[in-house]
């Protein structure tokens, strides 16, 4: 994903401990980290369709370990 904006977000919520959620106006919703407006660090992706992945994200991008469940 590539960084956020107001346009791309419906919905914004900071639950402390570095962790934020977002609802976009797409039907993805992110709960996770961020480093300068981009997902980094462990967060959980879930997709209008239902997939969701669980794990590490660098800069936007899942990396690292994860889990993605379709």
């Amino acid at each position: 994903m590539t960084l956020l904006s107001c346009l791309d977000v419906s919905c914004f919520c900071n639950i402390g401990n570095d962790r934020s959620v977002f609802d976009f106006v797409n039907d993805f919703i992110y709960t996770g980290m961020l480093k300068e407006g981009q997902f980094h660090g462990i967060g959980e992706l879930s997709m209008a369709n239902g997939d969701v992945y669980k794990g590490s994200f660098e800069y936007g991008e899942k990396s690292g370990f994860g889990r993605y469940h379709w």
